[in-house]
């Protein structure tokens, strides 16, 4: 339980959360969260509920695959409105040998206000790491981001698509 108020007495955030989780062979993970609190923003009240649900797994010492779930009302703090959010994020690792690490994660956002979208983002991350020795590496980095927006529902014009390409390339050497 988390409770939280501003000077004047107003609450300003109070919570109930309960979660459970367990651990399984191959390093597995399974965690349950249920949060049900009352959040007060900009003068308005908001009851809360969200579940999140997160699973992972090691099958081997050079593997790793895991997803994320999360679901429930939000606060559109830009205009100060509920709404409600849904998002999943499955992720997976690979190790070859001592030198080479690989890693994909992509995360899926759709936020929705009266059952109409406000926006749905896709957001996708490759990254390499290559260790030459015990003092040098090299990193890349690469993200796409795919950000669609109802404009309708936005109180000010802004653009409905947005796409990205971000690179990122590191060299570290340690002296």
């Amino acid at each position: 339980f988390q409770h939280s108020e501003v000077t004047d007495g107003k609450v300003l955030y109070n919570a109930f959360k309960s979660w459970t989780s367990v651990q399984g062979p191959k390093q597995s993970y399974l965690y349950y969260a249920y949060h049900k609190y009352l959040h007060h923003f900009s003068g308005v009240d908001y009851s809360i509920l969200t579940h999140d649900l997160r699973f992972s797994i090691k099958p081997t010492g050079d593997t790793y695959y895991g997803i994320s779930i999360d679901q429930g009302d939000r606060i559109d703090y830009l205009h100060n409105r509920p709404g409600k959010r849904f998002k999943v994020s499955p992720s997976a690792q690979l190790n070859f040998g001592r030198s080479l690490f690989l890693s994909i994660s992509h995360d899926y956002e759709r936020f929705t206000v009266n059952k109409e979208r406000l926006y749905l983002v896709n957001l996708t991350q490759l990254t390499a790491i290559y260790n030459f020795n015990s003092k040098s590496f090299l990193r890349i980095i690469s993200q796409y981001k795919d950000l669609r927006k109802n404009q309708q529902l936005y109180a000010s014009s802004i653009s409905q698509k947005e796409r990205k390409l971000f690179n990122q390339i590191l060299y570290t050497y340690k002296v």
